[in-house]
């Protein structure tokens, strides 16, 4: 919430007081805006709506942390989205795997998923992951990617053909080569 929201927010926090009878000091005022600041005013004015329309939850005044748990969820809730999500990205991983080589780039562009290959051994060794051992590498894919918080850039997305390539055009530069017959720049 921007500063310009503290007057739209204290009628909120103020109104749902009076809502479960309760007194609103300028303290708690306050710890509930420290609290939320990080949210949205819509977002907030969301949750709080969606709390006193709760049949169970919203027969008591909601703290604070209700709000959050309302905007983000539970730690478990987290948790199992985000299996979800590694799950959905090993599904498109392993298509990936099956529809390319390793002699082709990777096409995948999820930065977490990239970060899993890369776990796996990177692009061209996943490429080569023999059928017998899928169960184990999705395993290790999904763990991978469920802790990944903000993978660097993965040291290899190539494939095998554009990898000899740059390896080529690396030992051509070198030697001082034209590098025209690689594709590059003379």
């Amino acid at each position: 919430m921007r500063t310009d929201d503290k007057p739209r927010f204290a009628e909120m926090i103020t109104g749902l007081a009076e809502i479960y009878g309760r007194d609103i000091t300028e303290a708690s005022l306050r710890l509930w805006w420290a609290t939320l600041q990080d949210q949205s005013i819509d977002d907030v004015e969301r949750a709080l709506n969606a709390h006193v329309r709760d049949p169970e939850s919203g027969q008591w005044m909601p703290k604070p942390a209700d709000v959050i748990r309302r905007l983000e969820g539970t730690a478990k809730d987290q948790e199992a989205d985000l299996e979800a999500q590694a799950v959905a990205a090993w599904a498109t991983a392993l298509d990936a795997m099956r529809n390319a080589s390793p002699y082709e780039d990777c096409p995948i562009t999820d930065q977490r998923s990239l970060a899993a290959i890369e776990d796996q051994g990177g692009w061209q060794s996943f490429c080569m992951t023999e059928s017998r051992q899928l169960t184990w590498v999705r395993k290790q894919f999904i763990e991978a990617y469920k802790c990944m918080e903000a993978p660097g850039q993965p040291r290899s997305r190539l494939g095998i053909h554009n990898s000899r390539k740059v390896h080529q055009i690396g030992e051509a530069r070198s030697l001082g080569q034209s590098l025209s017959d690689f594709g590059g720049a003379a």
